[in-house]
């Protein structure tokens, strides 16, 4: 019989512990580009510990792979100067592994972390910063508190004198404060901020299309062309699919202009497309467009209807799914015949 009292004592320990260890904690980002040719953005995650809160330390990772690109990418690679303080006194941190930087909380229930993360590749997959604009996606910028993804987090954002900042969760022009319920929401979610880009706004069957243009050449006066063209694409979509399930969707275009650039990457409520050339050109004008029909359907496939491995994540490891024959494969036939109902031809 003691034996028996003993192990449940235990065994009530054990959860009584696990459900401590379970309780949110407060997670506020900031995100500021004091110097943007040097190509670094500065990070500060000031975390909230529960006063009942046991856990010796905290350990912030960043993730091997973010939402839209399944394939693993060293973002750790990229961190420069990570510190961490209570107040004003420094912690000792070390970093663990080749993603993981852990903090000793001392008895401390307010801690910053804050580090650098150079970026300087337009794509979807990495960020970039430099004197005329900043973009990233979310995941090779923010590192997570391990433990901690499903708590809601806040994103302060300090954008350099006269940059304006976008994306698929702004509900206003002067926006720099997000609240979004956990950690995947936020890195689902690309982002420009720079002086330049334009917006114009679609109203579909009740629900607003937002479409951001960031070119760095030439449009040919194309823009309310391409904008009228792209609601044809949604139109189409709409009209296979049904009403979607957002009240609003972002579509940032980038026209780089540099004969390299290229990419299409799907997100919750946006989407973000690169396209090498200037808007001005016909070929870049209609492989923008056919871009955008392909990755507007992943809206319903993937990010919503999608194999079970591709969330909630694990990003300390690869996703590895057998479904991407329907992810992908689907995506790819159905983005063509979009494009080709929305009266496009090859």
């Amino acid at each position: 019989m003691g034996f028996m009292i003993r192990l449940l004592l235990a065994l009530a320990l054990t959860l009584f512990t696990s459900l401590q260890s379970q309780q949110p904690y407060g997670i506020a980002y900031r995100l500021a580009m004091p110097h943007p040719p040097s190509h670094l953005f500065e990070v500060a995650i000031e975390v909230t510990v529960p006063a009942n809160d046991a856990s010796a330390f905290l350990d912030f990772q960043m993730p091997k792979w973010q939402p839209g690109r399944y394939s693993v990418a060293d973002f750790a690679a990229n961190v420069q100067q990570f510190s961490a303080r209570s107040q004003h006194r420094t912690l000792a941190s070390t970093k663990i592994d080749e993603q993981t930087w852990r903090v000793q909380k001392q008895g401390n229930r307010n801690i910053t972390a804050t580090y650098k993360v150079f970026g300087n590749d337009l794509s979807g997959t990495y960020a970039q910063l430099d004197s005329s604009h900043a973009n990233y996606t979310g995941g090779e910028v923010f590192m997570y508190v391990a433990g901690h993804k499903p708590d809601a987090v806040e994103l302060h954002i300090e954008p350099p004198p006269n940059w304006r900042v976008v994306n698929g969760r702004t509900e206003r022009s002067d926006q720099h404060d997000w609240r979004y319920p956990n950690y995947e929401i936020l890195i689902d979610n690309p982002t420009e901020i720079g002086p330049d880009w334009t917006l114009d706004d679609l109203k579909i069957e009740g629900k607003i299309y937002h479409v951001v243009i960031h070119s760095r050449g030439d449009d040919g006066g194309r823009r309310p062309a391409f904008v009228h063209d792209l609601e044809k694409i949604v139109r189409a979509e709409i009209g296979m699919w049904g009403p979607p399930d957002f009240e609003s969707y972002t579509f940032l275009f980038h026209f780089a202009a540099d004969d390299r650039s290229s990419d299409g990457m799907e997100h919750l409520t946006s989407t973000q497309i690169i396209e090498p050339g200037i808007l001005a050109d016909r070929g870049t004008y209609y492989g923008a467009l056919s871009t955008a029909a392909h990755e507007f359907f992943h809206a319903w496939n993937v990010k919503r209807l999608r194999p079970i491995e591709l969330g909630p994540w694990d990003w300390t490891k690869p996703a590895a799914t057998r479904g991407l024959w329907i992810a992908e494969g689907f995506t790819q036939y159905y983005g063509i015949e979009m494009y080709h109902r929305a009266g496009f031809e090859d």
